[in-house]
């Protein structure tokens, strides 16, 4: 018995029937696509076969069908073995119809199918599993969670359309599971700064405990920001560019001399100075200016094509533009002084040929 699920292989079959010369006229004018998918259960005394393929139409003579993608999973029903082909992942296939033709509902309905591995989806054909609670005890086992994850939270959590990555990052940053899985503890949810949070925790071996409040966590948030901003900084070579003949600017303006200080500016700045101009300001292409007024500036100077220094960029904290009276200001201090800027670029360039 076979059943099929969704076949685009219509066509072919159609046209397998026709003579050799209409094949080859289907072929050649291109009006038979040379793809063709199936997915399709198989089952008879011995086996149960789930496929999902993917088929290349060839002419030879005559239409035929090879083999291009073979993704699913078989069963034999005699020695008991359970076998995925080809490293089959299991939740990116379609098994939606495979549950429901062998009425095992409940993996669709509480969203046990974004969890499956091939030891769960074995236990599962096999009916050594055969509900929910079960599956999530076999989840916690498998996956290593703590002995006292709740059943009932790890289910409502799955229900509620949650992934497995979430769930592996909780189980090595959250204070306790349980308060993560539970939404009435888990004061947090996840956002944007609950991510940050997770990858923080990873990396200082912190731990979150879901019952805080968002006023708690962003200051918890702050606190390993700066953990990690001095390691940081502390991984970072210590490169200094040694600039002749800087001009004189005003004390409240800042010449970036130091690697260190150039990642401080786009740390505490929120842009991509650091990122983005590391290598330009290493060569001496670059140079990178701090305006410590009441809204920082970051001002970026380039070397133009005739090799003189010119204003690239103006910009406030997270990028945000200045205004046309800043802008005036802002330029009327660097203007005079981008001759001896020129001087001063080139000769760290004269340093590193050197």
């Amino acid at each position: 018995m076979k059943h099929i699920i969704a076949s685009t292989m219509s066509d072919f079959h159609a046209a397998q029937l026709k003579s050799e010369q209409e094949q080859r006229f289907l072929w050649f004018s291109g009006k038979l696509e040379k793809t063709s998918t199936e997915c399709y259960i198989k089952e008879d005394d011995q086996w149960i076969v789930f496929a999902d393929m993917v088929y290349k139409i060839m002419f030879n003579k005559k239409l035929f069908a090879l083999p291009k993608r073979q993704a699913g999973f078989s069963f034999n029903k005699t020695t008991r073995e359970f076998k995925l082909w080809f490293g089959t992942s299991l939740p990116t296939l379609e098994l939606k119809e495979f549950f429901l033709y062998y009425k095992k509902e409940w993996v669709i309905k509480h969203k046990i199918n974004t969890f499956l591995t091939k030891g769960l989806m074995e236990k599962i054909v096999k009916d050594e599993i055969t509900n929910p609670t079960d599956a999530c005890k076999y989840i916690i086992k498998m996956n290593r969670l703590e002995k006292s994850t709740s059943v009932k939270f790890l289910l409502r959590w799955i229900e509620a359309g949650n992934n497995k990555y979430d769930l592996m990052r909780a189980k090595f940053c959250a204070k306790d599971l349980n308060h993560f899985l539970n939404p009435v503890d888990n004061k947090l949810g996840v956002n944007n700064i609950v991510d940050d949070c997770f990858k923080q925790a990873a990396i200082l071996q912190e731990k979150i405990d879901f019952k805080w409040s968002l006023s708690r966590l962003n200051e918890v948030h702050s606190q390993w920001t700066k953990q990690i901003m001095a390691m940081e900084i502390s991984f970072i070579g210590s490169v200094t560019l040694n600039y002749k003949n800087l001009p004189a600017f005003l004390p409240d303006v800042e010449v970036i001399q130091t690697q260190q200080r150039l990642f401080e500016e786009g740390f505490n700045m929120k842009h991509c100075i650091y990122t983005n101009y590391l290598k330009q300001w290493k060569r001496g292409d670059y140079i990178v200016l701090h305006f410590k007024t009441d809204d920082s500036i970051t001002a970026g100077i380039c070397l133009n094509d005739d090799g003189k220094a010119e204003i690239d960029q103006l910009c406030h904290k997270s990028n945000k533009a200045l205004s046309a009276l800043e802008v005036r200001q802002t330029r009327a201090i660097i203007q005079p002084h981008l001759k001896k800027l020129t001087a001063s670029m080139k000769s760290i360039k004269k340093q590193k040929v050197n």
